[in-house]
């Protein structure tokens, strides 16, 4: 049986690159003590420099105060031994990466060295938890646990579970852990290759592709219109809460109102099946156009903009009331 939400008192992170270092972080500034194993020490320093990076954006952003951020940082551990790592935590986020035979191969590290009742949450982007802990001795304590990047700021986390399998004990668990830190756990009812968000966030980058590719818009206008349009709208929320509130006749009436224009719209959408052999060239020449034109106060770099991105969250998150 999968130990209890109260029972999480120390918690460990498996690998900590870009998600791993967020998940640390984020652990620890929920008053967790946390390990963070790496492979070797080359490793182990690059995740240190990584999750205090996290933490030094924490206090830039005005995410959370200083002082707490420092209590945070002092809670976090890095070691290369998988028995220090894993042996007397509760709760193992598993951040390494997306290929299954590296997974099995942590899975197996993780057995070999975890307490039996040990929840261990997967990162996965879009592997299935059955493949990934197909070999496991506890099949049952392993959930997969999809973060949208980065972690520390976005709050959604993607629960998928091995139907049939999964000790419904380990599940509840894991979704008052996330919880109990301002997460917004779901819970996919069955597996499904890519989870939730990224199959609806694939949906409109496929058909962003196709039009640009069809000469419909630029990239730089496409994005500009899920940004300034619907994405104004999506981020407070989703689709179904949007067209709830459409019409007056809230999201039964709106189904029935629009559902000759739903259906031709539906029956427009691009078939498309694969990425075009020439959108790399296609997209990079465009992107780089729609950075130069960003304004200033914005940026015109991945730094500079990704920066803007972090402290459009904070606002957000400050008005959903999660900080």
């Amino acid at each position: 049986m999968a130990v209890t939400f109260d029972q999480i008192k120390k918690v460990a992170c498996s690998g900590a690159g870009v998600i791993g270092s967020s998940f640390a972080a984020s652990f620890a500034l929920a008053g967790y003590p946390t390990n963070v194993y790496e492979i070797n020490d080359a490793c182990k320093e690059n995740a240190q420099k990584a999750v205090n990076a996290v933490f030094d954006s924490m206090i830039e952003l005005g995410f959370a105060p200083a002082e707490k951020v420092e209590a945070a940082r002092a809670l976090v551990s890095y070691t290369t031994d998988s028995a220090e790592a894993f042996g007397d935590v509760q709760f193992i986020q598993e951040n390494g990466p997306e290929k299954i035979e590296i997974k099995r191969s942590i899975v197996e590290n993780l057995d070999q060295h975890a307490p039996a009742d040990c929840i261990i949450c997967s990162s996965t982007t879009g592997l299935k938890i059955s493949d990934i802990a197909a070999n496991s001795k506890h099949p049952e304590r392993y959930l997969g646990a999809h973060p949208w990047n980065p972690p520390h700021l976005i709050p959604l986390v993607e629960m998928a579970q091995w139907q049939g399998v999964t000790d419904p004990q380990a599940l509840e668990t894991a979704l008052a852990f996330y919880k109990s830190m301002g997460k917004e756990p779901i819970v996919m009812k069955k597996e499904m290759p890519g989870f939730v968000a990224n199959r609806l966030a694939h949906a409109i980058w496929r058909e962003e592709i196709a039009m640009v590719m069809d000469g419909v818009c630029t990239l730089e206008d496409a994005d500009k219109a899920m940004c300034f349009g619907p994405g104004l709208r999506y981020a407070i929320f989703g689709a179904g809460m949007i067209y709830q509130l459409s019409g007056g006749a809230g999201l039964r009436g709106a189904s029935s109102k629009f559902a000759a224009t739903t259906n031709n719209i539906f029956q427009s959408l691009y078939p498309l099946q694969e990425v075009p052999e020439e959108w790399p060239q296609v997209s990079g020449d465009q992107v780089d156009v729609e950075m130069a034109n960003m304004p200033d106060f914005k940026g015109h770099t991945n730094e500079e903009l990704a920066a803007f991105r972090d402290k459009c969250l904070v606002q957000l998150l400050k008005m959903h009331g999660k900080i």
